[in-house]
């Protein structure tokens, strides 16, 4: 009986341990949020990277807002203003950047704005309301001559190319403040996360 016992304890233990080690190689690993993290605003993306993840893109459109206004130290005010645009990190709008074009596979983010931007008549850091007009038409921000709200934006791959996300930056309107808005292309012109020159390319 007891070599019986014995036997059996030889031939589960060995399956019990091979066991165990396979459930631990299979567990998923903790994710890495440190390349999420801004080293220079210390704004995390990683909400705003699950969000988009699994495409829920209303969401991750007002947390890019939420994200962005953090980031210029313009959270608490609710509303970003030229001056604060202006001296946006670099590391941050690029992060956006990556991220919205990364997960709706190059249809969402600023590359697939600026062109549209450049070719319907505007400039970086300048205003011109019937080229911004044209803008928001094309990307579809307006329709029958008025400015969408954002709550009547198309949350899906369906929209236009660009549509998403709307950069406003005000707890208002985008639309008011175009200015803001123009600024934020130039700072991303600047920070190199759109070439201008390959756009005027592009539309020529």
């Amino acid at each position: 009986m007891k070599k019986l016992l014995l036997a059996i304890l030889l031939t589960v233990v060995p399956v019990s341990n091979l066991s165990a080690k396979l459930i631990s190689q299979t567990r998923v690993p903790a994710s890495d949020t440190s390349e999420l993290i801004s080293p220079k605003t210390g704004v995390n993306y990683a909400q705003l990277q699950d969000m988009l993840s699994q495409e829920q893109w209303r969401r991750a459109n007002y947390k890019t807002r939420e994200l962005l206004l953090r980031a210029a130290g313009r959270e608490a005010a609710g509303w970003a203003d030229v001056a604060s645009i202006e001296k946006l990190a670099c590391w941050d709008i690029a992060k956006v950047e990556r991220l919205w074009q990364d997960y709706s596979n190059g249809r969402f983010g600023l590359a697939s704005q600026f062109p549209v931007f450049i070719s319907t008549g505007n400039k970086p850091g300048t205003t011109n309301q019937e080229a911004y007009q044209r803008f928001g038409e094309t990307v579809g921000w307006r329709e029958e001559g008025r400015w969408k709200g954002i709550q009547n934006f198309t949350y899906n791959l369906s929209a236009p190319s660009g549509h998403l996300p709307s950069a406003y930056f005000s707890t208002f309107s985008i639309y008011g403040n175009d200015l803001v808005v123009t600024t934020y292309f130039k700072r991303a012109a600047d920070c190199g996360v759109v070439n201008q020159s390959s756009s005027l390319d592009i539309v020529k």
